[in-house]
């Protein structure tokens, strides 16, 4: 995979002249880390995992790198993707956070009456 990715951004970077400015990571080879709490199981969640490396990794050693995760953290894991799920949903960006938004208001609405009238 790592391979398509370099041929893509050597591509991209030659389109839009920086080929001088790439020169050098041609000449690199890829370095994968061996992080503790690697997963081959999970399938589903490279997405979270993905947006916690960016957040959290800033060139640091491995040894003192603190992702929040630990190996099959499923404790982690949910409280990651509901924050990321959040931000994406609420985003001044999105296009559809206000109708989101709403939606979700109306559904808050309807699990109160629900729950008030399941009391009774």
């Amino acid at each position: 995979m790592y391979f398509v990715q370099r041929k893509i951004f050597f591509k991209y970077m030659d389109g839009i002249g920086g080929k001088n400015r790439c020169e050098r990571f041609k000449r690199k080879v890829p370095t994968v880390l061996k992080m503790h709490w690697r997963d081959s199981k999970n399938r589903c969640d490279c997405g979270v995992y993905l947006m916690r490396h960016l957040e959290t990794y800033k060139g640091q050693d491995l040894k003192h790198w603190e992702s929040g995760f630990k190996f099959e953290s499923k404790n982690r894991i949910i409280p990651a993707r509901i924050k990321y799920m959040h931000t994406l949903l609420c985003s001044p960006f999105n296009e559809k956070a206000t109708s989101f938004k709403e939606e979700m208001q109306k559904y808050m609405q309807e699990i109160k009456f629900q729950r008030g009238t399941n009391s009774k």
